[in-house]
């Protein structure tokens, strides 16, 4: 199953969307106060960085649709130190029925007891984001990666065979304040990014947010 997302900006190669992801329960009052401002994507964390699942995440997906939001993906900020497969699992199966596209991978420091990238061979980390990846895809979801050139560099080095080399979507983070592309520097493999993460830590109706750019 393709992404909601990508599926429909695909149709259209001019549209250009902005969108927020978040980390804490929001209400539909909330959700609905986002889509008035004018945004289009709402990606509401599902999976916490200790390595476990979140449960705020089908509530704020049920929440961005009774608000409007046409495009609702998910993201996962994996435990480094807890198996791939089995995190991937827990997360499709208590999401069930929950209407979102994309699994989004988000690959950055990671400061839980026992979850960090240190410790690794950039090859093995490599190795992990390919079992994280492929896992997503044999639940039928379709995976992206977040993260930014330093966070990769310094997790994966120059390893090869991941990321971008094997065709992932990537969302990065540069807060720029700049809804462009212009300031992307390949790395991981990835010749061109497909979303792009320019602001952050902030606050919108009352409720913390980042902000990205499709």
């Amino acid at each position: 199953m393709r992404s909601v997302l990508i599926s429909a900006l695909c149709a259209t190669v001019a549209l250009a969307t902005r969108g927020v992801d978040y980390s804490t329960l929001q209400s539909v009052d909330t959700h609905k106060c986002w889509k008035n401002t004018g945004l289009d994507f709402a990606i509401p964390r599902a999976y916490k960085s200790f390595g476990a699942f979140d449960a705020n995440g089908p509530r704020n997906v049920a929440n961005a649709r009774a608000a409007g939001f046409q495009y609702v993906d998910i993201y996962m900020f994996p435990c480094r130190g807890k198996d791939a497969g089995s995190q991937v699992a827990d997360l499709v199966n208590q999401m069930g029925n929950s209407n979102y596209g994309m699994i989004w991978l988000d690959i950055e420091t990671n400061p839980s007891d026992g979850c960090s990238w240190n410790g690794h061979s950039a090859d093995s980390n490599c190795a992990y984001v390919n079992e994280l990846i492929q896992s997503i895809k044999n639940h039928g979801k379709v995976p992206g990666v977040y993260s930014n050139y330093y966070m990769w560099e310094s997790i994966m080095g120059h390893a090869l065979n991941c990321g971008g080399h094997n065709g992932t979507p990537l969302w990065y983070a540069h807060y720029d304040n700049s809804m462009s592309f212009s300031d992307f520097h390949s790395f991981g493999g990835w010749s061109k990014p497909n979303m792009k993460q320019y602001a952050g830590d902030l606050t919108l109706c009352g409720a913390g947010v980042d902000f990205s750019w499709y």
